[in-house]
């Protein structure tokens, strides 16, 4: 993560812990691991960037998942999300996005196109009111004063990359 000069971004969605739920990590390990993940990506970023954390996904819908130990690891993932709904309260820009699509598309270990399409529109809807909300992609007018006098800032809001460009090289 330090290379990825998080500050140019709106928003930053963390997405870990299967392999935590899986492997049965401590909750108390879970909890200094998410809290130092969230310190430091509250850091790298800007003081307008939104973090957003994911929440596990229904391990039992996948099918080396199914059975009893399925079970195990979505209890277990539904207690870390516990805590990392309560770490996001203690962080002022974070969120906790309660993650548990119905079903997906296609059987089986892994996920196809269409399953992360699904999801990646299921999340979107519950993160774009906020990111809207906050108004975060600044676009200043050259014909106009600029937002803010303070030139730090100012150069954060013009090396931001709007959402619309992310993924697509500069």
């Amino acid at each position: 993560l330090d290379d990825a000069k998080l500050w140019r971004y709106d928003a930053v969605v963390v997405a870990v812990g299967e392999h935590e739920a899986t492997s049965l990590t401590s909750l108390r390990d879970w909890d200094r691991q998410l809290r130092d993940i969230l310190a430091h990506v509250t850091q790298a970023s800007s003081r307008g960037t939104e973090i957003f954390v994911i929440g596990s996904q229904p391990y039992r819908t996948i099918r080396i998942y199914s059975g009893l130990f399925g079970r195990f690891a979505e209890q277990h993932g539904a207690a870390m999300d516990r805590i990392s709904a309560r770490l996001c309260a203690e962080f002022e820009r974070a969120s906790f996005v309660a993650f548990s699509p119905e079903a997906t598309s296609s059987p089986g270990r892994y996920r196809s196109s269409a399953d992360y399409r699904n999801w990646a529109e299921i999340l979107a809807t519950i993160m774009a009111p906020r990111l809207d909300a906050q108004q975060l992609s600044v676009v200043v007018d050259e014909a106009g004063p600029p937002p803010t006098e303070d030139p730090d800032l100012l150069e954060q809001q013009r090396q931001r990359i709007p959402m619309g460009r992310l993924g697509r090289p500069e």
